[in-house]
């Protein structure tokens, strides 16, 4: 009976009185910052670093380790992007992310193996959705199961920064 009361409190939904999304737990933190470079290499399921100004990580190579996920903005003519990210627990709400930053945010997945997190990306009128960390995808190296995600807003589409890859940048999603 304790252990049923104890994952009820563990991975219920996090919502206020009045339905809405609350505040994320604890356990999962974000913040807007001046967009950091990616680690020149990063073994995808070992290291956890956070770039230095970021969210600190305290279970370095752990599964239950904090995953960090960056979407900064590289687009031209000092416009800014708005994100929105959530899941189907956490609403991480609305940012503005001026040129030249990045929005990121951190967590820990859940037991399961079963972790997404999707986002809404726009530059204007114009918007692009997809997933920013699926826990159950198959490829992680050509995907988004890393300890850390960037993804770079560009003028022409988002991408997928693959820093294990000599920072080779994958087109992800192009603007409509």
């Amino acid at each position: 009976m304790a252990v049923a009361i104890i994952c009820l409190a563990i991975f219920a939904p996090h919502a206020s009185a009045d339905g809405s999304a609350g505040a994320p737990p604890d356990d999962v933190q974000d913040t807007v910052v001046p967009a950091t470079s990616p680690p020149e290499k990063q073994d995808a399921t070992t290291d956890t670093g956070a770039p230095a100004g970021g969210l600190a990580d305290s279970k370095k190579g752990s599964w239950w380790a904090y995953r960090h996920i960056h979407i900064v903005n590289e687009l031209s003519g000092g416009r800014a992007v708005t994100v929105h990210c959530r899941s189907k627990n956490n609403d991480m709400g609305v940012h503005v992310v001026p040129p030249g930053s990045e929005y990121q945010w951190r967590f820990r997945p859940n037991i399961f193996g079963i972790t997404l997190f999707w986002c809404h990306v726009a530059k204007g009128n114009v918007e692009v959705v997809f997933d920013a960390y699926n826990e159950e995808e198959k490829d992680p190296w050509e995907r988004i199961h890393m300890d850390n995600t960037y993804w770079v807003a560009r003028d022409d589409a988002v991408y997928l920064r693959q820093f294990w890859k000599n920072n080779n940048m994958v087109l992800w999603r192009r603007w409509p």
